[in-house]
């Protein structure tokens, strides 16, 4: 214990003293404090100091630390220790010498006992270098520290953007100007660059993605090509100095108009046999006023009521309706014709559309399979022909008689194949001849 190393304080009757050991040093000394007055006299008193031997506490070595921008050290092993403090009991505290870099509180300890972590995470878009300093207390308040460098390594940080909603417009109309905003971190606002994209370019081509405003708000105005309808996914990008890059997207529904025409799509100008099913189905074609095909609309199909027509196989009936697919056409159901042949016209109508779709068709007779023919006898069943009465016999007076005389005829009976007849023979009936007995006579004999 030097002497220097007491020192005294206070005034008048009220003193105090400081008594500080050489550094490092343990043991016992007998502090004397003497006081003298003004005739030399003295007075003093002893007391016994006693140094105990201590020892500070370890830490590990952390060795230097090199990250990129808004990423962190994740969690760096350490260890501590002390003579006379348990490890578990051993507190362990950071700082750093940028705290724009390395805020105090960003030094995060973590593990227990010998065994310690710290994680360093530098602030949001930040980059540079730190000394970081990890500091072991001990219960006698005694410490030990360990140093490294952090070097937090400049990344482009992409741009942002805000969101834009779905939107849903009418045929041949658009979206106006719809507000977002952009930023970046490197990159001023005014020096963003905007582009924008299509998913359906016959819907909405890029070219008609335009965008306004200015700096952070920006605008963007979608405009659907004339007539057309369905949906689009809308894409926007915002560039910045770096290319980085960030998008945002929606989705542009565009509602078609009501109908306006309905046409023939397929199945007009066919024909089939009586009572037997047409071969293409009727189909008809809805379209708004854009000529776009309409989904989802109700069509009637009729046929005649009468004479030659036909059925349709959903209802049984000559009229049915059907609802247009994505494609915008309808499709009947099986026509087949009645028993009447002939043209006719079946018509698709949609309500609120003047004129109909008109199919042409027609029924067309079948082959003949069976006929009968009235007044004659059936060749295959009759028998030999009946003979009809023989008219009166009229006896010429004067005269040769030219029943001798009648030249060959040849006669077909009905119902059987023709043959030469006996020249007395004339309309079925034989002419009499007195020689011959077979011969009848006007009474039949």
């Amino acid at each position: 214990m030097p002497n220097a190393n007491i020192v005294f304080g206070g005034s008048g009757a009220s003193r105090t003293v400081t008594v500080t050991p050489a550094a490092g040093q343990s043991g016992t000394a007998t502090i004397t404090l003497t006081v003298t007055d003004a005739n030399s006299g003295t007075g003093t008193d002893t007391f016994v100091l006693t140094v105990n031997a201590t020892t500070n506490p370890t830490i590990s070595d952390i060795t230097n630390q090199t990250i990129n921008e808004d990423a962190n050290t994740g969690a760096l092993a350490f260890t501590v220790g002390d003579a006379e403090t348990p490890a578990a009991s051993l507190t362990v505290s950071g700082s750093s010498s940028n705290t724009t870099l390395v805020p105090n509180a960003n030094i995060v300890f973590g593990g227990s006992g010998a065994s310690r972590t710290v994680t360093v995470t530098p602030a949001a878009n930040q980059f540079g270098t730190a000394t970081i300093t990890v500091t072991v207390t001990d219960a006698n308040s005694g410490t030990g520290t360990d140093t490294f460098l952090l070097t937090v390594n400049s990344v482009n940080d992409n741009p942002t953007i805000s969101d834009v909603t779905d939107q849903s417009i009418a045929l041949n109309s658009n979206t106006g100007a719809l507000a977002f905003t952009i930023g970046d971190v490197e990159t001023a606002a005014a020096s963003l660059t905007m582009s924008g994209s299509s998913s359906n370019t016959t819907l909405v081509p890029n070219a008609n993605i335009v965008f306004g405003g200015s700096g952070a708000s920006r605008t963007v105005t979608v405009t659907p090509a004339a007539g057309q309808s369905g949906s689009a996914t809308i894409t926007l990008t915002v560039t910045d100095a770096n290319s980085g890059t960030g998008t945002d997207t929606f989705v542009l529904t565009v509602n078609p108009g009501a109908p306006a025409s309905v046409v023939v799509s397929a199945g007009s100008g066919q024909s089939a046999t009586v009572t037997t099913t047409f071969g293409t189905a009727l189909k008809a074609l809805v379209r708004d006023a854009g000529n776009t095909p309409l989904p989802g609309v109700t069509v009637t199909f009729t046929a005649p009521a009468i004479n030659a027509t036909g059925t349709f196989a959903a209802t049984g009936t000559n009229s049915q309706t059907a609802t247009t697919d994505a494609s915008g056409i309808a499709t009947a159901s099986a026509f087949t014709a009645n028993a009447t042949a002939g043209a006719y016209t079946v018509a698709a109508t949609v309500s609120g559309v003047g004129s109909p779709a008109n199919f042409s068709l027609t029924n067309v007779p079948g082959p003949v399979t069976n006929f009968a023919v009235t007044g004659y006898p059936d060749p295959t069943t009759a028998g030999p022909p009946t003979p009809s009465p023989s008219p009166p016999r009229t006896t010429r007076q004067h005269g040769p008689d030219l029943r001798r005389h009648r030249p060959l005829h040849q006669h077909r009976w009905r119902g059987h194949p023709a043959r030469r007849q006996h020249p007395r023979q004339r309309h079925g009936h034989l002419l009499r001849h007195p020689a011959d007995p077979r011969t009848p006579g006007p009474e039949g004999g």
